[in-house]
């Protein structure tokens, strides 16, 4: 039986917002498909707590799931997975990457990743392990593709680059795209918050949220 094909991006998701997570995902989701590579869905999966990433301004993170299921109600191909979240800590990538591999035999995962974490890849436990686990798709804006080639991953790994059309089978995969989502709104968002401003890179009903519970005051 074919596995079912599952992009999966992770983050802290603090909040979750239209220009970045989401257009990313849709872009990537979309794409792979119109080029040939089947995607049967898109998961969300938020960060319990990013080991590399302070825990200041970071709302809880039951809070952060329920954006992430406002925002994945509105399309069909989009869920919502709380499995870091059930996973005792330290969330490094690598652990739970490889527990869910184990929990769903039935899937293959593809993991999503910004091309700016390629600068610093190569110092994350088991990176190596990760890139023969799953297929990568990392996101690049216009300009950062070849800061991301020249990286020291991408001189470890340029023979594992494949074709965005190219069926996903297993590990040794990665895959660049292009696109222009804008990675820091998150920070922009809460500082709006802060000082009680309107902004639109996040919907309506993730604004609801936020102040319904006053997160990021």
């Amino acid at each position: 039986m074919s596995k079912k094909v599952t992009l999966l991006l992770g983050g802290s998701f603090n909040p979750i917002h239209q220009s970045g997570h989401i257009g990313s995902i849709t872009h990537v989701y979309h794409t792979l498909n119109l080029e040939g590579a089947t995607v049967h869905e898109a998961w969300l999966m938020p960060a319990a707590q990013n080991p590399f990433k302070s825990t200041k301004d970071m709302a809880p993170y039951e809070h952060r799931l329920a954006m992430c299921e406002i925002e994945a109600a509105k399309h069909p191909w989009l869920s919502v997975s709380d499995f870091e979240g059930q996973m005792p800590a330290p969330h490094y990538t690598h652990r739970v990457l490889s527990a869910m591999l184990e929990s769903y035999p039935d899937r293959q995962f593809i993991w999503m990743m910004g091309s700016d974490n390629l600068d610093h890849f190569h110092e994350w436990e088991y990176y190596q392990e990760m890139i023969h686990m799953v297929p990568m798709v990392i996101m690049a804006r216009d300009g950062s593709m070849e800061r991301a080639m020249h990286s020291p991953t991408m001189r470890e790994f340029a023979h594992c680059l494949k074709d965005s059309g190219a069926p996903f089978d297993g590990g040794n995969d990665i895959r660049y795209m292009i696109t222009n989502c804008f990675a820091g709104a998150a920070t922009e968002v809460r500082n709006a918050i802060k000082n009680g401003e309107k902004t639109s890179h996040i919907s309506s009903g993730v604004r609801n949220h936020i102040d319904q519970y006053g997160l990021y005051r």
